[in-house]
């Protein structure tokens, strides 16, 4: 089920054209680049779990963003010491606590929660909606259109993700 979502995936985000996306193009690499992002996360949350039968999800949450800082700090230094934070509007100043505490740490420490209660194979498939809710909300939203592939993929992803956590899912047997 993991392997079929993450292929499924793959659909919606190669099939993001009318045409396939052309190897060595600027949309290819952007899809490859995606298509690895969606990998570590998966291997991030399957290395988590051992953290996580030892910590609670916040503290594995602030072991993870502090590793994170510590191994990207070197190559951001001299852009974080040219910035100029003093005029920054409040505006911005509050859009990045928005981002910070609710769409990094927050969400984090769900998603850890959800690797220490559920597992991390049925936890680490819905990355793979990820592409699913982007193309779905910049057809409704945005009226992008989409394309056969991605609706095939989106499809995909969804049974990916049922095979996996159908073990989870209590269905009643009929008795006849």
């Amino acid at each position: 089920g993991v392997l079929l979502s993450f292929v499924g995936a793959a659909f919606v985000i190669m099939g993001a054209e009318s045409t396939p996306n052309i190897i060595g193009s600027d949309i290819f690499i952007g899809a490859l680049l995606t298509l690895a992002s969606a990998a570590c996360w998966g291997l991030y949350t399957v290395f988590s779990k051992d953290l996580l039968q030892r910590h609670t999800p916040l503290q594995t949450t602030a072991i993870a963003l502090a590793f994170g800082v510590l191994f990207l700090w070197p190559f951001s230094i001299a852009q974080v010491a040219a910035t100029p934070w003093a005029e920054f509007p409040i505006t911005l100043w509050l859009g990045i606590l928005y981002t910070g505490l609710l769409s990094i740490a927050l969400s984090y420490v769900i998603w850890a929660y959800g690797v220490r209660e559920i597992g991390a194979s049925q936890t680490a498939v819905y990355v793979n909606l990820v592409p699913v809710i982007t193309f779905v909300g910049a057809f409704v939203l945005l009226n992008k259109p989409f394309f056969p592939l991605q609706v095939i993929g989106g499809l995909i992803v969804i049974t990916g993700i049922y095979l996996t956590n159908r073990a989870r899912i209590k269905m009643p047997v009929p008795r006849y």
